[in-house]
Parts: C-alpha cells; structure tokens; sequence
C-alpha cells in the first residue's frame, strides 16, 4: 500500500515535467522516495498525467488497487470532479 504525491512544474526550457513521489510504511516508519520526473509532452490535461503515471506503472509492476492517497497542488486538472486526475485514479481502482 503506499501513496502518490505528484505536481507539474515547467522547467526553463518551457516544458512540462511532472513528479511524483510515494510514501508508505517501512516496518514502523513512514518512507518517501521520488518515483519518476518525466515530461508531459502534449498538454497538461488530468488524462495526459494519467498516460503517464499509469505508463510508469505498468513498467514498475505497480497495481492501481495498492493506492491508498493522491496528494496534488490543487489545480483544476488534478482535481475536477469529473475528469480530474483524482478521479481517474478513483475510476481505475474501481476497475480492479
């Protein structure tokens, strides 16, 4: 089980690269290590992040359904109720 914190930022080169850390319990102790910095070479869309994310995790033999918190800045693309990244996330772990 463990949960993502993720946030795009624009580099000074003018592109969008988004990052994503994870955190989960270690024994007693909470862990937090980076996952990935990748760019988002088309928009910055909540389905553009999902292509990415879930990309990564089928490479890293991740499961959607061990996600247990989606941690944003709150921008709209993260968080709209109906085509948010947020409820992306939600709508594929209920597909597992």
């Amino acid at each position: 089980m463990f949960a993502i914190q993720l946030d795009e930022s624009t580099d000074v080169a003018n592109l969008s690269q988004l990052m994503v850390f994870a955190r989960y319990m270690n024994g007693p102790t909470i862990e937090e290590e980076f996952l990935f910095c990748k760019p988002l070479e088309t928009t910055t869309k909540a389905e553009d992040v999902m292509a990415v994310v879930s990309t990564f995790f089928g490479d890293m033999n991740l499961t959607w359904k061990n996600i247990v918190g989606v941690c944003s800045d709150g921008a709209p693309a993260m968080l709209g109720s109906r085509s948010g990244f947020i409820s992306l996330v939600n709508t594929r772990i209920r597909m597992c």
